[in-house]
């Protein structure tokens, strides 16, 4: 008697990057079913997927960013927080929406990017949404509530380290 999981052929690495491929089309449907060929792959796609997110291409950057929300692999937040700082505008708030879905496993990874990295106005942007939103869904508006008042504080750059510092201090105590 075989096992189910070896009659499934995996996905060779060709399929997956001609799915990639095609979230760059300008076509939105085909956009669409690349994205949830590749969601459906699941783990396997996460690493080509979080190459897309590198490519020049904004929408394979942005549907990439979509997809691994989709799939939602903690493996992938370091890459979305990256994405923050996208160029594009679309592909930042894609990122940003997928790194609300992921809720924990984005806490500490998106503080630690704002303590070192609190000169990129489009990160603090992203970010202050983020933790507004995971602030609620998780229950901890109170440990985000200075990064936030820092972030739309006078001198972010300054504040913003030191209040990102302050939350996950906090984070470790409870």
């Amino acid at each position: 008697m075989s096992d189910q999981s070896t009659d499934n052929k995996p996905h060779d690495q060709t399929q997956i990057r001609e799915f990639i491929n095609r979230l760059g089309s300008d076509d939105d449907a085909t956009r669409w079913e690349a994205r949830q060929s590749l969601v459906t792959l699941k783990h396997t796609a996460v690493p080509e997927l979080i190459q897309a997110l590198q490519d020049r291409n904004p929408r394979r950057r942005r549907e990439a960013a979509k997809a691994l929300g989709q799939i939602a692999d903690p493996t992938s937040v370091t890459a979305l927080i990256n994405a923050l700082t996208d160029d594009e505008n679309d592909v930042r708030w894609a990122a940003a929406d997928s790194l609300e879905i992921l809720r924990h496993a984005t806490v500490r990874p998106l503080l630690q990017a704002l303590i070192h990295h609190s000169e990129s106005m489009a990160l603090r942007t992203t970010a202050r949404h983020i933790l507004r939103i995971l602030g609620i869904r998780l229950g901890l508006e109170t440990v985000f509530s200075p990064v936030i008042q820092a972030l739309d504080g006078i001198e972010p750059t300054l504040a913003v380290p030191i209040a990102a510092q302050q939350a996950l201090d906090a984070l470790a105590t409870k």
